[in-house]
């Protein structure tokens, strides 16, 4: 077999997120190795009633608790006023002040465009029992998968840290609260303490608060959790979980983003350079891998190679979330086989969205993860810190090697980074290679190349 044979074979190319595993897949389905069907893709856990599709102003206010919603303690002499949260009100403010704030709060408004949220304010100072006022907020963002990224995401959590919240665990939904780290001057006792709960549930984000005496702020924090279970029973019983395509998102003011400016046609510029890594062995760029792609060109590539179950969920996906294209570059080491740990095989593939959430949303999609399970190329993906990581195994003319994989979205970019890897290299010291490469890539892209 000739060398260029050999590489074709053996070659990686394994963009998971967007989805660019051709030569090995080539040699797995295309070659006429193999006349088996790909293996069924395993189940993707989903809602047991299935994913909101997009509720109007009124079915959103339709979800919020009433006075009888709260605990016994709390209702007598208890009001209600309704609300629209305005997040672009939120926004100017802290712009106007020139808060630290500011540009952490706008990049979480537009990576998940959270823009607006219905509420209630529910003044409870005349019952006497701790606790001053509760709120309730809701908002929905554009999928499941983005609310559930939301509640997630570390940066999302550091936001509030950053004002003196203390971190608190909630157990019982998939969300986390927040007590504040110092009381501060009430309207209804002489120092109150304000306790938050984040929660999402099939595509919602609620948003909960309470100030409470700050003699003792528990029971606030009762108050919240006892609202939990009516809020997820209300979202429950709406007659509207049904297959539907995802809403046309309306425009809504954004502030302004570092890539506002990045084409396709311009992608490659963004690409970093071996010289960002602290490599041994001198690499050269493989210009026959390294391509572009717009969304209908890698959708018709897996089709060629038949391999239609990875096609039609990138397809979906692609098109749901936005996906423009993307650019491919892979080096390799000038001598064939290195020592290790240098990879035997580097590929960075630079992904480019309509929107911030499509990034995020598409490197999070589960059945484009099943997707690729089932080809057999990966055996297990996880998400940690914002990022995700896949892992798999092949064989290789080195040697049996492993695959080591990370995603992390930066504004409408989608940053994925693949080594190939001797398998005799322990799999944490294989992440934390991939980890400081990654954060190179990423530090060169918002340091100097977006600049």
């Amino acid at each position: 077999m000739g060398k260029r044979a050999l590489d074709i074979v053996t070659g990686l190319v394994v963009l998971v997120a967007v989805g660019i595993s051709g030569y090995l897949l080539y040699s797995r389905f295309g070659s006429g190795a193999s006349s088996s069907a790909a293996p069924t893709p395993p189940p993707v856990q989903q809602s047991a009633a299935g994913e909101l599709p997009h509720l109007d102003a009124a079915q959103i206010a339709a979800l919020l608790p009433n006075v009888e919603a709260l605990p016994a303690a709390l209702q007598n002499g208890a009001t209600a006023r309704a609300y629209t949260h305005n997040l672009d009100n939120e926004q100017h403010a802290l712009d106007r002040a020139a808060s630290a704030l500011a540009e952490r709060f706008a990049a979480l408004r537009n990576t998940y465009e959270w823009h607006s949220a219905s509420g209630v304010e529910f003044n409870t100072c005349a019952a006497a029992a701790g606790v001053s006022s509760v709120a309730v907020e809701v908002s929905q963002l554009p999928s499941a998968q983005l609310a559930r990224a939301f509640i997630d995401d570390p940066s999302v959590r550091g936001y509030y840290l950053a004002q003196g919240f203390v971190p608190n665990e909630v157990k019982s939904v998939h969300g986390w609260a927040l007590t504040a780290g110092a009381p501060q001057a009430g309207g209804c006792y002489e120092q109150e303490y304000s306790v938050q709960l984040f929660f999402d549930h099939r595509g919602l984000l609620f948003h909960l608060q309470a100030a409470a005496d700050a003699e003792d702020p528990s029971p606030a924090r009762e108050v919240l959790s006892a609202l939990v279970p009516e809020l997820v029973a209300r979202v429950d019983a709406l007659d509207v979980f049904a297959e539907a395509p995802p809403p046309t998102p309306t425009p809504q003011p954004v502030a302004r983003l570092l890539t506002d400016a990045v084409t396709l046609e311009g992608l490659d510029l963004y690409l970093p350079s071996v010289r960002d890594w602290d490599l041994a062995a001198p690499y050269f760029t493989d210009r026959e891998e390294s391509r572009r792609f717009e969304l209908t060109e890698l959708v018709a590539f897996y089709r060629d190679l038949g391999i239609t179950t990875l096609a039609d969920a990138i397809d979906r996906a692609g098109r749901r979330y936005g996906l423009i294209g993307q650019e491919v570059r892979v080096w390799k080491p000038d001598e064939g086989c290195p020592p290790a740990p240098d990879p035997l095989r580097v590929e960075v593939d630079l992904a480019l969205f309509e929107r911030p959430a499509g990034a995020q949303a598409y490197m999070l999609d589960a059945n484009v993860q099943a997707a690729w399970l089932s080809t057999g190329l990966f055996t297990e993906f996880m998400s940690e810190a914002g990022a995700v990581y896949a892992f798999g195994q092949m064989g290789h003319a080195c040697g049996a090697v492993q695959i080591v994989q990370k995603s992390v979205p930066f504004e409408r970019m989608l940053i994925t980074l693949s080594l190939t890897l001797p398998a005799s290299l322990p799999r944490a010291d294989a992440v934390a290679q991939l980890d400081a490469m990654s954060e190179a890539a990423v530090v060169g892209l918002y340091t100097e190349r977006l600049r």
